[in-house]
């Protein structure tokens, strides 16, 4: 089967565009179920800092000084946490 330069990259262009349509799809859906929650539910990144958080939590703490509170408040205590179920 011979195909053209051409045709090859436009099949190559849909595909990248149904995917990027899909992870768009699967993302929105994820926010959607995150921010459904009830409770409070943050996360935060290794290094102590707040990554995303939920609609609840910022009901919960609406000002940003008081999230960045929170966590330097509380890092040592997770950090150590997922230090000591670190397996290296």
């Amino acid at each position: 089967m011979v195909c053209s330069g051409r045709a090859l990259g436009c099949d190559l262009e849909r595909k990248r565009k149904a995917v990027q349509v899909a992870l768009e799809h699967q993302l929105s859906f994820h926010q959607t179920l995150f921010n459904a929650m009830p409770i409070p539910v943050y996360v935060i990144t290794l290094k102590g800092e707040l990554d995303s958080y939920n609609n609840a939590f910022s009901a919960f703490s609406p000002s940003i000084c008081v999230k960045r509170c929170i966590f330097h408040c509380s890092t040592g205590v997770i950090l150590s946490r997922i230090s000591s179920c670190d397996p290296a």
